[in-house]
């Protein structure tokens, strides 16, 4: 049985491991095997890992590359990112809909995944982000 035959859930669990073992840079190089590939390995690093991965300065140029994406996927699941900026994300959304006078759900997806309202929210994140550096968020910490 080839890798790719796998149930999507078994796939997912096994990109999730390599991951895991070689680190998200090591992991990140290798995106270019196959689409489905790197799908996967694109929601594993972005989408499925707790925020202190990337707080390594490696990891960190990884953050920084690919927030765009990083927001798209914390956007509907958290997945251990701070709610603040995939909440800012929705209501500006939402007040987008209400104000556009959409309601479909379809349009929500649309608007939430735009490129260039992520990429927006991305640049304004990036010049954000120094101020903190790769300190842990507080509410992250229990005290």
């Amino acid at each position: 049985m080839e890798l790719l035959d796998l149930p999507p859930e078994i796939f997912q669990r096994v990109v999730a491991m390599y991951v895991r073992r070689v680190g998200l840079c090591e992991a990140w190089k290798l995106r270019s095997v196959c689409k489905t590939f790197s799908v996967y390995l694109t929601e594993e690093v972005f989408g499925r890992q707790p925020m202190k991965v990337y707080f390594r300065k490696s990891s960190n140029q990884l953050l920084k590359s690919g927030l765009a994406v990083y927001l798209e996927c914390h956007t509907n699941a958290l997945y251990g990112a701070h709610e603040t900026l995939p909440t800012l994300i929705q209501k500006t959304v939402g007040e987008f809909m209400r104000i556009s006078n959409e309601s479909s759900d379809a349009k929500r997806a649309e608007y939430t995944s735009k490129p260039l309202g992520i990429q927006a929210l991305s640049r304004t994140f990036s010049l954000v982000v120094p101020l903190y550096g790769a300190r842990p968020i507080a509410s992250e910490h229990p005290r």
